[in-house]
């Protein structure tokens, strides 16, 4: 269910709001095709979409990914490692809201 804010187009573009998902879906299949410097592109892209949005609602779904290919790239354990936990972090306050 969208945000109320959205319902009533609360200044909040809906080409923003599903441009980030579709940025989303785009990053995990460059990570499958083993094109992931492109999928953290497409990653940093649908944040700020999101972020435009005023919808969170993929955040943390976002930084799950963020760990993923940041993983596959060999980087830092603790980029990783902050990922991850941005991830839980986001996902569990997301899950005090209905």
């Amino acid at each position: 269910m969208l945000p109320a804010k959205l319902a009533t187009n609360g200044g909040v573009s809906l080409h923003c709001i599903f441009s980030a998902n579709t940025h989303l879906a785009k990053a995990e299949a460059l990570y499958l095709a083993y094109r992931t410097s492109e999928a953290m592109e497409a990653i940093e892209e649908a944040e700020s979409l999101a972020e435009r949005s005023g919808v969170r609602y993929w955040f943390a779904e976002l930084q799950r990914l963020r760990g993923v290919f940041l993983t596959a790239i060999g980087a830092d354990e603790f980029q990783i490692e902050a990922s991850f936990r941005a991830a839980i972090r986001i996902a569990k306050d997301r899950s005090r809201f209905p």
